[in-house]
């Protein structure tokens, strides 16, 4: 009998050993779950996760979002390269000798970056002087590129971006910023923003050319691209391309379509000229004193939505990203 009883209470304990075992695996895993759910609601969690989904094609979110204004913080340490490409033009050096300085030592990006200029054209042993005294006075290590081919307007913005990539002068930089002499970043805040967000990798900052949104066109007096983001022969076809924008376009497709992409600047609504202005970047004609001293760009910068998930129609690439 004593027997008897002592198996009873072995198999009654192992039973209540079973039963705390299974209750403690339900309770924690309901306590995982809510802290699972908690943590996709944290400001910090990937914003590709929560895309949203559009009703129709070109239609992108509306529901309401926290308007962000960028703040100058610390920027990573990412090596920077500031790209200029240019030709025979007085008026780019004299942008590049009155307004460049001060813009790159006012700026936390551009204080550590690295310049490249690259001339296209023939030009006059002087005026080469010229641009090789104005970088001298530059506040940071630049370097002048001098090839006496200039193919023209089209052609010429399309081969300063294929000898950038073919010769490897993006080596050993994390970003490239391209842009013209007289496109000035007058605010790095905004590109900052979208260069380093917490959350997502970006591969690239652009601009689209379009005054309507639901269209794409790359800008190419101002891009911003990580070396990696594009393969080497993105751009070799620019002796029989007609156009840069569009052939800018094309060669961001893969990124465009990977969500990689941040938009500093979404539609065009000033001109039909495919000039970026605004949110930090201001692409100026004429002279720099004037435009130092005048800032054209006041008021025309927007707060940054972040997160705004926003799909374009680009062919059969919906292109969605971050954008000011």
């Amino acid at each position: 009998m004593s027997f008897m009883k002592r198996k009873l209470r072995i198999a009654f304990t192992l039973l209540l050993v079973t039963t705390g075992l299974m209750l403690w695996g339900i309770f924690a895993r309901a306590d995982e779950n809510t802290t699972m759910n908690h943590h996709n609601l944290h400001p910090r969690t990937p914003y590709a996760s929560r895309k949203y989904k559009n009703t129709t094609e070109n239609h992108y979110d509306l529901r309401p979002r926290t308007m962000y204004v960028p703040a100058l913080t610390d920027t990573p340490s990412e090596r920077v390269l500031l790209y200029f490409t240019t030709y025979p033009s007085p008026q780019h050096l004299q942008f590049m000798q009155e307004c460049w300085p001060q813009l790159i030592q006012q700026s936390t990006l551009l204080s550590t970056a690295d310049v490249l200029v690259y001339l296209g054209g023939i030009v006059t042993p002087a005026f080469l002087q010229q641009w090789q005294a104005v970088l001298q006075k530059l506040p940071v290590n630049a370097t002048l590129r001098y090839d006496e081919l200039n193919p023209g307007y089209q052609q010429g913005a399309m081969r300063g971006m294929h000898e950038m990539l073919a010769n490897g002068w993006w080596k050993g930089y994390d970003w490239v910023i391209r842009l013209n002499p007289d496109v000035l970043i007058y605010n790095d805040s905004y590109l900052r923003v979208l260069m380093f967000p917490l959350d997502v990798r970006v591969s690239a900052v652009l601009a689209n050319c379009l005054p309507n949104p639901a269209s794409l066109v790359v800008h190419t007096d101002f891009m911003v691209l990580r070396s990696s983001a594009l393969p080497l022969d993105a751009f070799a076809d620019w002796k029989t391309f007609p156009n840069a924008e569009r052939q800018a376009t094309r060669a961001f497709a893969g990124v465009i379509g990977n969500n990689a992409t941040a938009w500093i600047q979404l539609h065009n609504p000033w001109d039909s000229d495919c000039r970026i202005r605004g949110n930090g970047i201001w692409h100026a004609h004429g002279s720099c004193a004037v435009a130092l001293r005048e800032k054209p760009w006041l008021g025309t910068d927007r707060a940054c939505p972040r997160p705004s998930w926003k799909t374009l129609s680009f062919s059969a690439v919906h292109a969605s990203g971050y954008m000011c």
